[in-house]
């Protein structure tokens, strides 16, 4: 069927396809106008991608330039989503169901009954298309993203007094790397203590909680919360044990872990904080 010279036909089976072929992709959904079929010929093409041990940037922006009506989101748990284009990102309990997003391809089942739909998709020509933002910040989290950007590091460890030299040696190698490492007393976002380190716990993707020697007769409550509420968002965690506590709590003792020497804090500390960054981060 012919169509107006001012339209275009996009194949989107041909890129679904391309993002498919990706190393641990295992879902791809389309949401927003395209999904509900609204017939607008200006809007974008929201992608949602489901990776649970990420995405490079590199992987998936040949895709997006190739086609520049595409917005890929990428996610690693299905409660946080993000564009690769412009840092649009959202948090909620079920990612999908809130975007009302509509699968197309698994990596179990290969093509959705769905793609014939969308196979086929009509843009107007010459049009700068806008990439998607979806606003889901709530007013704490704007503050900390503007004092601290997306990808600062939050320090979870007892505030004691003779712990100051492990946080000023993981601040400064997480400097050295690029990264921002905070604790929960930096700065309030909101005058509830709970609901302050919360602000921190969900705006932070990667984490470092400290175990040291004096949690020998009894583990901190708050470092196990912390911990324990990052690990369910499926967030990086680096634990790290002083070699003189025997072991971490029964609930992390599967989990791996970086050891230092308390003794020989300001070499064996940075050497393992060094490590963790260069096998997780880089």
């Amino acid at each position: 069927m012919a169509i107006r010279d001012d339209v275009r036909l996009i194949n989107l089976r041909d890129l679904i396809y391309k993002i498919s072929k990706i190393n641990n992709v295992k879902e791809i959904y389309i949401f927003g106008s395209r999904a509900y079929e609204t017939g607008s010929l200006r809007s974008d093409i929201d992608i949602l991608v489901y990776a649970p041990d990420g995405l490079r940037r590199d992987e998936i922006m040949p895709i997006i330039e190739m086609e520049k009506a595409l917005d890929i989101f990428k996610t690693t748990n299905k409660i946080e989503a993000e564009s690769f284009a412009n840092d649009s990102w959202i948090r909620r309990d079920d990612i999908v169901a809130t975007l009302d997003a509509k699968l197309l391809w698994s990596k179990e089942k290969g093509e959705s009954s769905l793609m014939g739909r969308y196979q086929e998709i009509k843009v107007q020509r010459d049009i700068d298309f806008k990439m998607s933002y979806i606003p889901s910040y709530s007013d704490e989290e704007i503050k900390f993203y503007k004092t601290y950007g997306k990808h600062a590091v939050f320090v979870i460890m007892p505030f004691r007094e003779e712990l100051k030299i492990v946080y000023d040696i993981i601040k400064s190698v997480f400097a050295k790397n690029g990264y921002i490492a905070i604790r929960a007393n930096e700065k309030l976002f909101t005058d509830d203590l709970w609901n302050n380190v919360k602000v921190y716990l969900d705006c932070c993707k990667v984490s470092v909680a400290i175990f040291d020697k004096n949690d020998q007769d009894s583990y901190n409550p708050n470092v196990a919360l912390e911990v324990g509420y990052m690990l369910a968002k499926g967030n990086k965690v680096c634990l790290l044990k002083d070699c003189k506590l025997p072991k971490l709590p029964s609930d992390l003792i599967s989990r791996m872990y970086m050891e230092y020497d308390s003794d020989k804090i300001e070499t064996t500390l940075p050497q393992q904080l060094e490590l963790w960054i260069r096998d997780y981060l880089s």
